[in-house]
Order: structure tokens, then sequence, then C-alpha cells
């Protein structure tokens, strides 16, 4: 998980949605260090949060406490 600087409800004026079963959010879109990704935005004990794939997180190189370059977006599809 890769937390947020920003409240997602408020930076894109859209609520958040059912991803699963007991679960809501936002479907998002966008790059990592370069690697492009589909993932979800959920809040958790005030914060908000990317919740990452393993496999992205690898192909991305990432490390624990590492800095990195993001884009993200909504995804209304």
């Amino acid at each position: 998980m890769l937390p947020l600087p920003f409240d997602p409800i408020s930076q894109w004026s859209t609520p958040a949605r059912p991803l699963w079963r007991c679960g809501h959010g936002h479907r998002v879109r966008g790059s990592l260090n370069g690697k492009t990704f589909s993932a979800s935005v959920v809040e958790r004990a005030g914060s908000f949060w990317l919740l990452l794939e393993d496999s992205l997180a690898t192909a991305a190189e990432l490390a624990a406490g590492q800095s990195v370059d993001v884009l993200l977006e909504p995804d209304d599809a």
C-alpha cells in the first residue's frame, strides 16, 4: 500500500463506490516509476491508500521507504 497526500473525494469531486464485498473506494489508473497500472484507492484509519499488486511493486523495482513517481487519475470505466 502506498499512502496518498490527498483526499480523492474532495480532489476529484467523486464519492467512494463499492469495490468489493464490504469495501468502498475509488478505481484508478496511472503509472508508478513509469509502469502503468489499474488499482484502487481506499480509506483506512483516516488516510487514503493506493492498493498495489505485488507484481507492480516488483516490476517498478520498489523498496520499502523508497520515494516514487506516481501519476494517478480516476478510472471511470
